[in-house]
């Protein structure tokens, strides 16, 4: 008995990791879909630009990618990096000192504009090979 009832916790645990993952996937569509809105850019262009090349592909990827970033609140509205919501997506996938070392690395750059810090921000994690969740 004890045997079914931990299998079957974890089996809910397992369906409640998963609930959230898509809840999260299709907040981020929709964060997409009103960014691009916002922005004109056509979300559907990005899979087409090489990472580490959306720098150079002007300001409407830039906004779009700002818009994203404070929507998903990973960027602040002033155009800081939310290091606690940063360090919160990142803890799955990175050590903690390689964490703190790109966030050191990158959260202080800054651009011409906001569009542009946010991208050179992202950049930078790119270069570091620390691009998080949906933005890879």
């Amino acid at each position: 008995m004890k045997i079914l009832a931990v299998i079957f916790a974890v089996c809910f645990v397992g369906a409640l990791a998963q609930l959230n993952e898509d809840e999260e996937a299709a907040k981020v569509n929709e964060y997409r879909a009103v960014c691009a809105n916002e922005t004109g850019f056509n979300d559907d262009n990005v899979s087409n630009i090489p990472v580490g090349n959306w720098i150079t592909y002007g300001p409407k990827i830039q906004c779009y990618y700002s818009c994203l970033m404070k929507k998903m609140k990973i960027m602040n509205e002033d155009g800081t990096v939310n290091e606690e919501k940063t360090r919160t997506r990142m803890a799955d996938q990175f050590p903690a000192d390689k964490i703190d070392a790109v966030i050191t690395k990158c959260k202080d750059l800054k651009g011409a504009n906001m569009c542009e810090t946010i991208m050179m921000i992202l950049k930078c994690y790119d270069d570091e090979k620390a691009l998080i969740g949906h933005l890879k």
